[in-house]
């Protein structure tokens, strides 16, 4: 890709307006721009975006409760990066509860949405190139490539380096990012994926990942890998990566944080993202009134993320409006597997909406999968579906 870095730029861009994106340059929407939507470069969310989403996505909330949500986005009480957007995260996924006033005087608290997750195009799609930000300590500023901005919040920051230039190559965007992240931090409170990329190469991860978690993405739809050959992986990566469906799926149903020795942000790889996509929607089918009841099976290598890939896949299945409340049974044969599977599962109860249960013997699980009417993520290891001793066949748990 023989590009300088402003001609690879307004490449990138030009690709994110061919999957719906629109562009504006920072400089026109700044505080001091022709079209300024920023009182100041201390703004890192387009606040008349912000609001006027809200009240699309949400008809009818009155406007101090409209206000009092964007109050909090823009002061969500953490000053610790992480911390900050863990809590924002929070508020994408399960909703900002504000306290209105119904016409008859009463009371009641309603959720507030910042994302229309089922109707892609009730969002406002932005990409903003050379959008600069003052720096948290003193009077200057710092200006990432291209930032991505879903109803006038940051979701992903890219930063490229020249194709041509020999002395910066994608690690040098890697340390930028780090940079960013300590001078500019509060821009990265609402980040969902960081990209990095120089042309030959292209990457996305997590606001924690390290250089070893900052992974290609080699698919657009999940059945052709590299599709714009060895040299377009910054093409495939934007067109597959920042599809509108995807990046909702995204924020949705594949961000984890892990807790452990330091919380850790997890996105899925392009195969983790794909594969569950796809069983997924395989479950929808199988289980149609004229489905097979058959989902099929995912074959893995060792280390391939497996564990998370179940548990998003069940945070999918937990909350799918077509499947009402579905029972999950995760099965494994081993008690150590069943253990590391159900922490994993722990860590992921957001994407679920509740706390997986472990049953600790065969009465316990015949009574968690036999007395409930629906719905719970239950684990167990296989041997606990065994006869008990006055038995000769294993009784059916559940119709």
């Amino acid at each position: 890709m023989d590009l300088n870095e402003d001609a690879y730029e307004l490449q990138c861009l030009d690709w994110l307006q061919g999957i719906g994106w629109t562009w504006v340059k920072g400089p026109e929407i700044a505080h001091d721009g022709f079209m300024p939507e920023r009182s100041s470069h201390k703004d890192v969310l387009l606040v008349e975006r912000v609001e006027d989403a809200l009240s699309r996505i949400n008809p009818g909330t009155p406007k101090d409760a409209i206000r009092k949500f964007r109050q909090a986005l823009e002061s969500p009480g953490e000053t610790d990066v992480l911390k900050a957007n863990q809590q924002v995260h929070r508020w994408m996924t399960e909703g900002f509860p504000v306290t209105v006033r119904e016409d008859s005087g009463e009371e009641t608290t309603k959720l507030l949405w910042l994302f229309d997750f089922d109707n892609i195009e009730n969002n406002d799609w932005l990409a903003v190139n050379q959008f600069s930000v003052a720096v948290n300590s003193d009077a200057g500023t710092r200006r990432p490539d291209i930032v991505l901005f879903l109803n006038g919040i940051p979701i992903s920051v890219l930063e490229l380096k020249s194709p041509v230039d020999e002395d910066a190559d994608i690690w040098n965007a890697y340390d930028q990012l780090q940079t960013y992240k300590d001078q500019i931090s509060k821009l990265f409170y609402y980040n969902s994926v960081l990209v990095i990329a120089d042309g030959a190469d292209a990457r996305m991860g997590s606001l924690t990942a390290d250089k070893e978690r900052f992974l290609k993405w080699r698919s657009i739809d999940g059945e052709e890998r590299d599709p714009h050959g060895a040299f377009g992986h910054t093409q495939t990566l934007i067109e597959g990566l920042f599809s509108k469906r995807h990046v909702l799926d995204i924020i949705q149903h594949f961000t984890i944080f892990a807790s452990g020795f330091k919380t850790i942000k997890m996105l899925p790889a392009y195969h983790q993202f794909y594969a569950v996509e796809k069983a997924y929607a395989r479950s929808l089918t199988a289980s149609a009134d004229d489905g097979d009841g058959r989902g099929g099976l995912m074959w893995h290598t060792q280390g391939s993320g497996k564990s998370m890939e179940m548990a998003c896949l069940a945070g999918m299945l937990a909350t799918s409006k077509e499947l009402k409340n579905p029972t999950v049974v995760v099965v494994t044969d081993r008690k150590n597997l069943d253990t590391q599977l159900f922490d994993t599962f722990v860590d992921a109860k957001a994407l679920m909406r509740q706390t997986p249960e472990m049953a600790d013997s065969r009465g316990d699980l015949r009574e968690k999968i036999g007395t409930r009417p629906g719905g719970g993520i239950i684990f167990t290891t296989i041997q606990k579906f065994a006869l008990e001793d006055d038995e000769t066949k294993f009784p059916a748990l559940t119709d």
